[in-house]
């Protein structure tokens, strides 16, 4: 039983110290210490900010939920002349 035990727990601090030092890319609690205190943040000017860029993914998103708004307000649209006819 302890040898089982043993054998888990240097596995556990193993897979640990391997995470650790394979981490080289930036997380959120290291960009959130790096950045001004939030009371102190201000917007900067809309002049300066330039466009974002919109992937050809999300582009194809927003047509296809514009698309299914379009659909949806025809439908609804439709709907109400009937009930109003009927």
């Amino acid at each position: 039983m302890t040898d089982d035990s043993s054998c888990e727990a240097r596995a556990t601090v193993g897979l640990l110290v391997q995470s650790r030092q394979r981490r080289t890319q930036v997380t959120v609690d290291d960009v959130l210490a790096a950045a001004p205190p939030r009371d102190a943040w201000r917007m900067p000017p809309l002049a300066t900010l330039v466009k974002p860029v919109m992937s050809t993914q999300r582009k194809l998103g927003l047509m296809t939920l514009r698309g299914y708004l379009l659909i949806a307000f025809v439908l609804v649209v439709v709907r109400i002349v009937q009930l109003a006819l009927n």
